[in-house]
């Protein structure tokens, strides 16, 4: 007969399912109560809600396709009157279309740019200016649906 092992548990090692190693995230390792301090001396970061504007709808997403990330809310906002604002037509679309093209992003053809407005990520009535990586291609409708009314409900 063989010799047979008992842990001092009273339990054979062969009778027990082998388990994995303790993360040290797991709860049977992590010190007794009295040396984990109060919840409010090791603060977690809140998660950064996404700005609202005055009817409290939150800041639309809009997905900017040269990086495939939503464009984030802009920085630095100064209200600027209409006369200080840099211009905006079909001149300065027109320049944005062929440096996007000249870049190398995708090029969607006389008809196909019809579908597309080419956003202020920080719209010119806040300062913004017509610097290629603050525009973007959107769809129209949603331009013109979604995030254009969200920005003329928006009060800092």
């Amino acid at each position: 007969p063989q010799d047979r092992v008992e842990e001092p548990n009273g339990v054979r090692p062969e009778e027990t399912e082998p388990q994995p190693p303790k993360s040290p995230q797991s709860p049977d390792s992590q010190p007794p109560a009295e040396h984990v301090p109060p919840p409010a001396e090791h603060p977690q970061p809140a998660e950064k809600q996404p700005p609202v504007n005055s009817k409290g709808e939150p800041y639309p997403t809009v997905i900017d396709p040269r990086t495939f990330q939503p464009i984030p809310f802009p920085d630095d906002l100064v209200k600027t009157e209409p006369e200080n604002r840099v211009d905006w037509g079909s001149e300065q679309r027109g320049n944005f279309i062929k440096e996007w093209i000249e870049q190398g992003y995708p090029d969607y053809g006389k008809e196909g740019w019809k579908m597309f407005d080419i956003h202020h990520i920080k719209p010119r009535e806040w300062g913004g200016t017509n610097d290629f990586w603050n525009l973007v291609p959107i769809d129209r409708f949603w331009h013109n649906r979604v995030v254009t009314p969200w920005w003329d409900a928006y009060k800092p």
